[in-house]
């Protein structure tokens, strides 16, 4: 009966040991992760307020193009990025992502075109990068297959 009970506290503080080991490496992986978070944020947040400026050039464009519709719609665009990247800034990882879900719910519209935008301008990026692979011509037959085509042809 004592080496029963004896087992079952030594089970016990093998337990305890275990689960304050995982509630440490959750704390670690938590701090490392909002670590990694705040690094992006940052970056995003540059990247929102460089799209905000650029957009709101395209407004003045538009505008002095009589493109009134058009340069509201840039101006409404550039002020909301402008406004997230400024509520990034005051609210940490948690709040980012929020905010991000808010504003999708709010105007959906905007949220897909501006992710579409985004995409396209991330594969436009990575294609400019790469390598040429071709001169973006179809390839064509190597010259030895037209003879052999042209005179079973004949």
């Amino acid at each position: 009966m004592a080496k029963k009970h004896q087992d079952d506290t030594e089970k016990e503080a093998v337990d305890r040991r275990a689960a304050s080991s995982a509630d440490r490496i959750e704390d670690m992986a938590g701090a490392a992760l909002e670590a990694m978070i705040a690094d992006r944020q940052r970056v995003v947040m540059s990247g929102m307020l460089d799209a905000a400026e650029a957009i709101d050039a395209a407004r003045d464009s538009l505008s002095k193009a009589k493109r009134d519709e058009a340069a509201q719609a840039a101006a409404h665009a550039a002020q909301w990025l402008q406004d997230y990247a400024n509520d990034m800034a005051r609210g940490g990882p948690t709040r980012t992502i929020e905010s991000i879900e808010e504003a999708a719910r709010r105007n959906p519209a905007l949220f897909i075109g501006g992710a579409a935008a985004l995409g396209a301008a991330v594969m436009w990026r990575l294609q400019s990068r790469g390598p040429a692979a071709s001169d973006g011509t179809p390839d064509a037959p190597a010259p030895d297959a037209d003879k052999a085509s042209g005179s079973k042809a004949a």
